[in-house]
């Protein structure tokens, strides 16, 4: 029975210089050891096991801290972290030992000569990491040097399934099969496979052979009642849902780029198939030939359909809609229902994208020949849509203003970063006539 996620945090902070309460070296007053336990939900219209968890809090000056997440007796992985999560966080460059800087390091088990996972530091957060088992050590050092606000990171565990069926991938290459492949599945079957990527690797999965049961009296592909496979972009339940597949139809070969790519396969206690084969294989993210940088994404030219564009709020009536808001528009702009910082328009970009700039236009009013338009605003980025970041380069955003035939575009620099699929980036009051 596989585990919805759930959550917790871990923050720490920078206080200050000098030596702080916990000394130059690791103490066991810095130490934290972050335990989840199972226990029984007493509602009976929902069997599902729950995890609870405690939060740690550690406010540091200059010290080295360990954080220690281990969960229950049955097999999870954890996944720590998620672009919007957190706050710090950018792959650190190689540095001098004889030089000291502030860094968090992640690592795949229970101490320092664990594998590492990743080390980072600076403001950009890193992509999702997944453990491979149910302990990940993180370590947080800092020095006495130059203050940051610090990190916040969530940690989210889930069951990996049947202990017997459920397995990482991390070679080059492979192959993934149903238990007992070529024979007939067993029953009662919550299997989770992932696919695990390193940085500037994309993951394609072709299948080779497919069959599930498949419910006779299905509406449309993903319809799946008895038997099933999921195909996540990231861990199950936390990255975007690529397809729900049953019955006999082999699905397409499929790509991600975000390092992570996860198949939850589930049977009930009747009838079992022959199963299914898949060859998945990494290799290197290469821009195409005719790429070019600095091409507009589509919001003029309607590339971006309409409903990949929403919005806060809308104005009166139907004149002043989100979709409404491309430039170059035949008439009027969206408009918020009110004029205030948190309304915002949402743009679901729906594949990993690169942003350089971002425009904003305003207009001319009809009645008082006045011109309107944005002055500032801010980006916010998102990986799944719910966890929201806001993005600087550097301690200011850089705009760039020209003015000309009654319009006014503001161009946002240097906004570098990727967005997941189905991950929209959110702007604040833009394109507002």
């Amino acid at each position: 029975m596989a585990l919805d996620p759930h959550t917790s945090s871990l923050k720490g902070v920078e206080a200050g210089a000098g030596e702080g309460a916990c000394g130059r070296a690791r103490d066991n007053n810095c130490t934290r050891t972050l335990e989840t336990k199972e226990e029984e939900d007493d509602d009976d219209d929902d069997d599902e096991d729950r995890v609870m968890m405690r939060n740690c809090h550690v406010e540091a000056k200059s010290a080295s801290i360990d954080y220690l997440v281990e969960v229950g007796e049955r097999a999870h992985s954890l996944g720590a972290g998620h672009q919007g999560d957190v706050i710090f966080a950018d792959t650190c460059p190689f540095v001098p030992s004889s030089r000291r800087y502030d860094f968090i390091e992640i690592r795949d088990g229970d101490s320092e000569s664990a594998d590492l996972l990743g080390k980072h530091c600076g403001n950009i957060a890193p992509p999702t990491i997944i453990s491979s088992g149910s302990v990940l050590y993180i370590k947080f050092t800092s020095d006495y040097a130059r203050q940051g606000a610090g990190f916040s990171l969530r940690y989210e565990i889930f069951k990996t399934g049947s202990e017997d069926c459920s397995k990482n991938f991390t070679s080059p290459n492979g192959t993934i099969e149903s238990p007992g492949f070529p024979e007939k599945y067993p029953h009662n079957l919550d299997c989770t496979f992932t696919i695990l990527a390193k940085p500037k690797m994309e993951i394609i999965l072709q299948f080779l052979t497919f069959d599930l049961e498949h419910d006779p009296l299905q509406v449309g592909e993903g319809d799946c009642k008895y038997d099933w496979l999921d195909i996540w972009d990231g861990i199950p339940h936390v990255g975007p849902l690529i397809g729900k597949y049953c019955g006999t139809k082999t699905p397409s070969e499929l790509r991600s780029s975000t390092g992570i790519l996860s198949l939850t396969f589930h049977t009930d206690m009747a009838v079992a198939k022959d199963g299914f084969s898949a060859r998945y294989y990494l290799v290197h993210q290469e821009p195409p030939e005719n790429f070019q940088c600095n091409v507009p994404l589509g919001m003029e030219s309607g590339r971006i359909a309409n409903e990949q564009i929403s919005a806060s709020s809308t104005y009166s009536d139907e004149r002043w809609t989100p979709q409404q808001s491309r430039l170059h528009g035949d008439d009027n702009g969206w408009t918020p229902n009110l004029d205030s910082s948190k309304e915002y328009l949402q743009v679901d970009l729906r594949f990993l994208t690169m942003l350089t700039a971002i425009a904003t236009q305003g207009a001319i009013s009809r009645e008082t020949q006045n011109g309107y338009y944005v002055k500032s605003y801010k980006l916010e980025v998102s990986t799944n849509g719910e966890d929201w970041m806001v993005y600087r380069h550097g301690k200011n955003h850089k705009l760039q203003i020209s003015l000309g035939k009654g319009k006014a575009e503001l161009a946002l620099d240097a906004l570098g970063k990727g967005l997941s699929p189905h991950a929209p980036d959110k702007l604040g009051a833009v394109a507002v006539s």
